[in-house]
């Protein structure tokens, strides 16, 4: 029995996948809310009622699709700015060159931003604290530099962190937009340009 209750588990684990996948492209084209249950229901080749039974509510699938687009694509800019400093800021054209391969992550990000500007959207939240963690992530990489003498002392830290993640925000945008744009050359461009302007 427990041979059969682990390959149910398994199949409920890549039905949940299967429908977050779905969810993800379909957002990606249409955003969350020109995009119904049934829709997606139908790109797995499954029920609405089968897909709400794995998420309740599409509002539900929607915070899921967000949290899988942040697992896949997060863990590795946060790696690259690990070290911080210049170093780690002279790495975030690595981050851009992974979004490249996996480019429906980036436009299901802003796509699904633009939807939650306001306070009362399902997912308003999750995208404010986003942006909050990324602005000290981005400051803790600046200070991190600055007490190894890379960076300027005199730099106004959160002005600059805030500066910088509106520079991912506007690129993803402007890639989004057009895509035969090169998102690393945009990203080369920008981040060479402030290491010259910040480096003590």
């Amino acid at each position: 029995m427990a041979g059969v209750k682990g390959q149910v588990q398994k199949r409920g684990v890549e039905r949940r996948k299967a429908i977050v996948q779905a969810a993800l492209e379909l957002f990606t084209l249409r955003g969350a809310r020109g995009t119904s249950v049934a829709d997606i229901a139908e790109r797995v080749g499954i029920s609405a009622p089968a897909v709400l039974h794995h998420f309740g509510t599409k509002n539900d699938l929607l915070l899921a699709v967000v949290a899988e687009r942040d697992r896949r694509g997060q863990g590795e800019f946060l790696e690259l700015l690990g070290d911080g400093g210049i170093g780690g800021l002279s790495r975030m054209v690595e981050a851009a060159e992974g979004y490249e391969k996996e480019r429906d992550l980036l436009a299901c990000y802003v796509v699904l931003e633009a939807e939650n500007l306001q306070a009362g959207d399902i997912a308003h939240q999750y995208f404010l604290e986003r942006a909050e963690m990324l602005r000290a992530v981005m400051a803790d990489a600046i200070e991190k530099g600055q007490a190894r003498h890379e960076i300027r002392a005199d730099l106004d830290v959160e002005a600059k962190a805030r500066e910088i993640i509106a520079f991912l925000a506007g690129a993803a945008v402007q890639w989004a937009l057009d895509p035969s744009l090169s998102l690393p050359a945009m990203y080369r461009s920008y981040f060479d340009t402030l290491i010259r302007d910040i480096a003590a």
